[in-house]
């Protein structure tokens, strides 16, 4: 859920402290001019320019990384996030080409290079031919890096994920705002009733499939705002090609898993207006007849399989479906432990409606579990 920071998006300056600006002066030198990219949902990012008139992309861990008072809700918001992990991950990302390269990486945040000649994909743009051929070589790539080492179940982030984020959900509920939510408390309470059993199901299928229990890096975010297009020369010559970004929720997971949300996305747009950036426009969810077309796409780039038997679309189709609910209950937690964060927040600087995207989620999870 953590959004673009690249050309097209609303910035607006804001200024650092003492111990932000340390860290970039010390690695970058003097600083002529920044801004703060507004719709970073996780951290505070920053467009960089040093005095020789070089861009870079800085990353302050968490939405308040060096203020003091912090509050509790806002701590419990930025631990959705394991920066450790997180920067563990990036810098493998950029050794394998994939990422953005990595100037210095500290506790307190990153810089990174300032990726140039980049546009950012729309929501509108997700359902675009020649977009998603692009972005589905993108996912492909992704997934086909080299994690062998890593590659089994005991190591796949989904379930303890998933247990981490509704134990931060206890807490965030004791807000006062939320506490007092009737609607929200029975939709958490009928969701708890059904996720047991969705998880016993879903290992049992997992359990059975010959393919598409398939493992691998997921970036397990694969909205929009995360997919950028990039006018990039290669082999001499230009041509346009996705960029991934945004590492927050990288980790080891089922390949069907990313491929769910990146239908999911299909349906939000996060730039619209903020009274309806949270609700997701269903006719726009891929039909069965685009998914097995995208399918088809992603199994020839990343297995090299140029043809398919019917009962291996089928068992990926299958398994896509069942990860679905999934997705969408694992960022209806997020968003109600970021909506407790965002009472004390000043409106101009909140630029999604939490709550509404939270009871979102958790709906679309309770009616594709009664399907």
């Amino acid at each position: 859920m953590a959004c673009s920071v690249y050309p097209g998006l609303d910035c607006f300056v804001l200024e650092m402290d003492t111990a932000m600006m340390a860290f970039i002066t010390a690695h970058l030198g003097k600083i002529i001019s920044y801004v703060q990219m507004l719709t970073a949902m996780t951290n505070m990012v920053y467009r960089v320019v040093n005095a020789d008139n070089q861009e870079y992309l800085v990353k302050f861990y968490g939405r308040t990384p060096t203020r003091a008072h912090k509050s509790f809700y806002n701590t419990l918001a930025e631990s959705l996030v394991d920066m450790e992990q997180e920067s563990i991950w990036a810098k493998f990302l950029a050794e394998q080409g994939v990422g953005p390269i990595i100037v210095k990486s500290e506790p307190i945040g990153r810089i990174e290079e300032y990726l140039v000649n980049i546009k950012s994909v729309s929501g509108a743009m997700m359902h675009d031919a020649g977009v998603v051929k692009m972005v589905v070589d993108a996912i492909a790539k992704f997934h086909s890096l080299p994690i062998d080492q890593w590659r089994a179940p005991e190591n796949v982030i989904l379930w303890r994920r998933m247990d981490a984020w509704r134990e931060k959900v206890d807490f965030a509920m004791q807000q006062p705002e939320l506490a007092a939510d009737a609607e929200l408390m029975q939709m958490l309470v009928e969701a708890d009733a059904m996720f047991a059993g969705r998880k016993r199901f879903v290992q049992d299928r997992l359990q059975i499939a010959r393919h598409a229990a398939h493992i691998s890096l997921c970036h397990n975010d694969l909205q929009h705002g995360n997919v950028l297009i990039q006018d990039a020369k290669i082999d001499g010559e230009s041509r346009e090609v996705v960029r991934i970004v945004d590492y927050d929720y990288v980790g080891i997971n089922y390949a069907a898993f990313d491929l769910a949300n990146y239908f999911c996305e299909w349906g939000f747009d996060y730039n619209g207006p903020v009274e309806e950036s949270w609700r997701m426009n269903r006719s726009l969810y891929p039909s069965r007849a685009t998914q097995t077309e995208v399918l088809m796409y992603y199994l020839e780039r990343h297995f090299g399989m140029t043809s398919f038997g019917t009962g291996v679309i089928d068992e990926w189709l299958s398994m896509i479906d069942l990860m679905v609910p999934l997705v969408n209950l694992g960022w209806g937690y997020w968003l109600i432990v970021k909506s407790a964060s965002e009472f004390d927040t000043p409106p101009e600087t909140v630029s999604f409606d939490y709550l509404a995207g939270a009871k979102e989620r958790l709906k679309l999870f309770l009616e594709w579990n009664r399907t």
